[in-house]
């Protein structure tokens, strides 16, 4: 009798045990992984949904979810923090990073990869036709829009201004 009671203990513990691991394996076979994109109104936010949606239906074990963001330098700051585990970036923006400058000044970040490349991302300046600007340089003393505050978009255009001599302290 004697035996029988813990032959029945050894087989509710081995059963116990295959439980156990089996709801682990479960746990981890779901990671989560949040994707950081940029405004909904934008065409970043959908691209994060299409590269969740090919996580999601093709590699076993994770669930993705892209969210919006305010787009390059907040999506790498977020993936450093491990906020997120995948973001889109502009190129440059990513490169300042890497090597610690503009936004990242005395911060570099050697631990980030790029994982794919999109698309080129160009900037481009837009004015009414009746304006008299036919070259960068002409926007001096003239009210510019240059992309969110502390947005890549906003880095590139100063970054260009830059190339042609104007700072922000040009503009109305």
């Amino acid at each position: 009798m004697r035996r029988t009671a813990e032959r029945t203990w050894i087989a509710v513990g081995v059963a116990c045990l295959f439980v156990l691991v089996l709801g682990l394996n479960t746990l981890a076979a779901q990671q989560r992984i949040a994707i950081g994109t940029a405004s909904t109104g934008g065409t970043w936010y959908p691209l994060g949904g299409g590269v969740a949606n090919i996580i999601n239906n093709h590699v076993k074990g994770y669930s993705a979810s892209a969210h919006p963001s305010g787009a390059s330098i907040e999506n790498i700051r977020a993936v450093v923090k491990k906020q997120n585990a995948l973001a889109l970036s502009m190129p440059d923006t990513a490169f300042h990073a890497y090597n610690g400058l503009e936004a990242f000044k005395g911060n570099a970040t050697k631990e980030l990869r790029g994982l794919m490349s999109t698309f080129p991302i160009d900037i481009q300046f837009y004015t009414l036709a009746r304006n008299e600007i036919r070259t960068i340089k002409d926007l001096k003393g003239k009210k510019v829009a240059v992309g969110a505050p502390g947005s890549g978009t906003e880095a590139m255009a100063r970054y260009v201004l830059q190339v042609y001599g104007l700072t922000y302290d040009d503009f109305v």
